[in-house]
């Protein structure tokens, strides 16, 4: 990272929306940077790339690149403007994986802690249907003393205690 001029590009220039090699060096530059002598070197010939970058969240930026090698030739205009117009597509759904990658931990992190419960744990939907349980909520549910799911949904056996569970959930 400390040689590579794409990244320095792109530190310097963070209103640029779209990244090419030619913006910042040409030929004879890439014929004897140590950082695409390395990319010759280290990964099938890759020589060129067209990126741009994306803002996840207020303190976290990514960037999307797309790399050949030198036989396919620089990037041509027809792939800039295809990139400038996938860029905001590509933004956000790098923000909606962040995103879910945030709830998943959160969600792992809930489920942890409603196993540590006394109690049985159970997480409904509006329709009465399961979302998360703790172990021993399982265990009150297996062992068919009054509550039991059917179809995922949760139910009384007694059909006038279900009938008041359903008006709860």
């Amino acid at each position: 990272a400390t040689v590579d001029p794409r990244l320095r590009f792109a530190l310097a220039n963070p209103q640029t929306r779209v990244h090419y090699d030619y913006l910042f060096i040409d030929e004879w530059g890439m014929d004897h940077d140590e950082f695409y002598e390395f990319q010759r070197k280290s990964s099938d010939d890759f020589r060129y790339f067209l990126g741009c970058p994306a803002r996840i969240e207020v303190a976290m930026a990514g960037f999307t690149a797309i790399h050949w090698p030198r036989r396919r030739g620089h990037a041509r205009p027809e792939d800039i403007r295809l990139l400038e117009s996938l860029s905001p597509h590509l933004q956000r759904a790098l923000q909606v994986g962040q995103r879910l990658a945030g709830l998943s931990l959160r969600l792992t992190a809930s489920e942890t802690a409603f196993e540590h419960l006394r109690q049985g744990f159970l997480l409904l939907d509006a329709r009465g249907r399961v979302l998360l349980m703790n172990r021993l909520a399982a265990r009150m549910l297996a062992a068919k003393d009054g509550l039991a799911l059917d179809s995922g949904e949760l139910h009384a056996r007694r059909p006038s205690v279900d009938a008041a569970l359903q008006a709860l959930i």
